[in-house]
């Protein structure tokens, strides 16, 4: 291996042969030796940001993947219609078939809230990444890891209680 000595600034191209340069930029992707990272867009964060970002990149993708199993458009249009359902006159004569009913609703409601809401609560975390710098505002990195930690907590629990539902735990 030759090291060029040009005038030129130093780059991964310049200091290595062609052929090792792919490896020395993706080892510089990960972490350099000042403790920052660089991201796939080329912005540079300290490591604890990366780390940050990672997690919830990684979320990002098991919660939108879960969250398009969940059939959330079928959810909301059988709330409608339960809806409609209770809404007639007579509904309630029949009080048990009206609770069955009215305990279906109330479950989907329930389900399409929840998943809505971590979506929701990660796309905001996202956001805030984004407009973020660490050097200006650690109190508020401190706070958004603190953010992160609680919706890791919250989907934990969100795919615990999606993978333990089942036909009949509606009605516990």
């Amino acid at each position: 291996m030759h090291i060029f000595t040009t005038n030129k600034p130093r780059t991964a191209k310049t200091i290595f042969p062609a052929n090792c340069a792919n490896v020395f930029v993706n080892i510089f992707r990960a972490v350099d030796i000042y403790g920052l990272a660089i991201d796939n867009n080329s912005k540079i964060l300290p490591l604890f940001m990366y780390e940050i970002k990672a997690d919830l990149e990684q979320l990002k993708e098991f919660i939108e993947k879960a969250f398009e199993g969940q059939n959330i458009e079928d959810k909301k249009n059988e709330i409608v219609q339960l809806n409609i359902l209770m809404s007639e006159e007579g509904f309630w004569d029949d009080a048990e078939k009206g609770a069955e009913i009215s305990q279906r609703a109330s479950a989907l409601n329930r389900a399409v809230e929840k998943w809505e809401g971590i979506l929701a609560e990660l796309n905001a975390l996202l956001e805030i990444l984004s407009q973020m710098r660490a050097d200006e505002d650690p109190e508020g990195v401190e706070e958004l890891r603190e953010m992160v930690k609680e919706l890791k907590k919250n989907w934990r629990e969100l795919e615990i209680e999606t993978f333990l539902s089942g036909k009949y735990d509606e009605k516990n």
